[in-house]
């Protein structure tokens, strides 16, 4: 009954793994274990969005009754081209206070969204600043030496490059010093699918920061009961 309320809502191939996992067509990979149902992978196609595919999985489960909640691991990310992804998760949390699936009812355990709101709604420039005194190793977070290139430095293993960097590009683009976190979050949305290297390597960087900061792991596990 599963599968055949499948097959009439999504109306796309649908394949049986190995008797366990469930395809739907390229876009949807998923399994079911006892009353929980675990997404592997979701992804949008031309003809529907993430949110889309979401939301119809729900309505077939909805209608199949067995099923009491959806588990799923929380590695979303955007791909710019072939050299450049960041995780979606953060740009979210840093423009709105929760990440995409937050927003369609995906919860962690012990979700706390003041944390994130208190956060986005502190200075921009007084919290970049304030990143000077984490001592992260940018060798590992960043490619030091295409950035290095694109701000003309000779490659040199300094955190202050980094952020004096991040801090000089947002001035020269946004002059208002009382912008919160969460503005230029939203700068970043609107325009995350530039495909200028310069706003794509600033886009990066500030957000592998604030996922210091926010301490949002890689792979965190997210619940929605139905």
């Amino acid at each position: 009954m599963f599968i055949t309320l499948l097959k009439e809502e999504f109306n796309d191939n649908i394949n049986i793994i190995r008797n366990k996992y469930i395809r739907v067509d390229n876009y949807l990979k998923f399994y079911i274990k006892d009353t929980c149902l675990f997404i592997n992978s979701i992804s949008s196609t031309e003809k529907l969005t993430g949110a889309e595919i979401l939301k119809k999985l729900e309505k077939v489960i909805l209608m199949y009754g067995n099923i009491k909640s959806i588990k799923l691991f929380d590695d979303s990310i955007i791909i710019l081209d072939n050299d450049f992804t960041f995780r979606l998760s953060i740009l979210c949390l840093l423009s709105d206070g929760q990440s995409w699936y937050n927003k369609l009812g995906y919860y962690q355990e012990n979700f706390n969204k003041d944390k994130y709101i208190n956060i986005i709604n502190l200075n921009f420039y007084t919290t970049l600043i304030s990143f000077k005194k984490y001592k992260y190793s940018f060798d590992e977070l960043f490619d030091l030496k295409r950035l290095t290139e694109i701000i003309n430095k000779e490659k040199i293993n300094d955190n202050n490059i980094v952020i004096n960097f991040c801090i000089n590009f947002i001035i020269s683009k946004i002059t208002d010093r009382t912008l919160l976190c969460k503005d230029v979050g939203l700068y970043f949305k609107i325009n995350k699918h530039s495909k200028e290297d310069i706003h794509i390597y600033l886009q990066i960087m500030i957000l592998l920061l604030f996922e210091h900061l926010f301490d949002y792991p890689r792979e965190i596990e997210l619940i929605k009961y139905v």
